[in-house]
């Protein structure tokens, strides 16, 4: 597997944090995070998954704010449920 890596040369760090953002809105992220840990050692996997995890959990925020919040308001509000602090804000509680 690693000589599979490597014959992506100079790309293959960047396939990762790329695959590994993605992943981590999927909840894939951990198993991502100690394969690379496996195959490119502690130093530069600790490297790469912080920018990895970081970029995902922007995304992953990103998707929950702008593609899924309306299907929250949607099952929170208008089926008659309180939501919690969010049901009050849009309810002007």
């Amino acid at each position: 597997m690693t000589a599979w890596i490597a014959g992506f040369g100079m790309l293959a760090p960047a396939l990762f944090v790329f695959t590994r953002a993605v992943g981590t809105v999927f909840f894939l992220g951990s198993s991502m995070a100690i394969t690379v840990g496996v195959l490119l050692g502690l130093f530069w996997s600790a490297i790469y998954n912080f920018f990895a995890s970081t970029i995902g959990a922007v995304l992953a925020f990103s998707v929950a704010r702008y593609l899924v919040s309306d299907w929250v308001n949607m099952h929170l509000i208008v089926e008659g449920r309180s939501g919690g602090r969010l049901g009050k804000k849009y309810q002007g509680g």
